[in-house]
């Protein structure tokens, strides 16, 4: 195909589309750097706990020792246990966003990127940018087939255009 457009017309779509990629690598860049200081700091607080746990055990042992109340310190360490018991059980039933995310970028075919990942009460919104329609037709099934996402759902506007698409689609994460 012959480009008919004038030199200078060529290079400033040129300089256009290098910086959109290097926007969206700046931004990809920032959500990853982001999801990593939310998992350290996820991480930290869950050490913490366990070291206070430990503190507070540790210090249940001591008064048994010292005072000779083995029933009080039974009694101290049973309701401990069962607090960080039911605290288990909390984060347990607590649902990972990351991995969401993690599922939904692993769904993504060549050329498909996401500007925005929200997630509230089980539903989850993305929005993106697709090259053509087949990608997008490819990144739909490919979140289908993933266990847990229900009711994919793209808006018809989505399928109007056939090449860069700005795309927005929505799901229901049950685990």
């Amino acid at each position: 195909m012959i480009n008919l457009l004038p030199k200078q017309w060529q290079d400033k779509l040129r300089e256009e589309k290098i910086f959109k990629e290097v926007v969206t690598l700046g931004i990809i860049a920032v959500a990853a750097s982001l999801v990593l200081v939310l998992s350290l700091w996820l991480v930290l607080i869950f050490y913490s706990n366990d070291l206070k746990y430990a503190q507070i055990a540790l210090a249940g042992k001591g008064q048994q020792m010292a005072i000779f109340n083995i029933e009080s310190a039974e009694k101290e360490i049973i309701f401990d246990n069962s607090l960080v018991s039911k605290l288990d059980e909390f984060y347990k039933k607590q649902v990972k966003i990351t991995d969401i995310f993690l599922k939904a970028a692993g769904s993504l075919p060549e050329g498909v990127t996401l500007s925005s990942f929200g997630y509230s009460s089980g539903s989850v919104s993305l929005e993106g940018f697709s090259p053509d329609r087949d990608s997008l037709v490819v990144f739909k099934a490919n979140l289908e087939k993933q266990s847990g996402f229900k009711k994919v759902t793209f808006p018809p506007e989505n399928w109007l255009t056939s090449k860069n698409i700005n795309f927005t689609a929505s799901f229901k994460y049950e685990p």
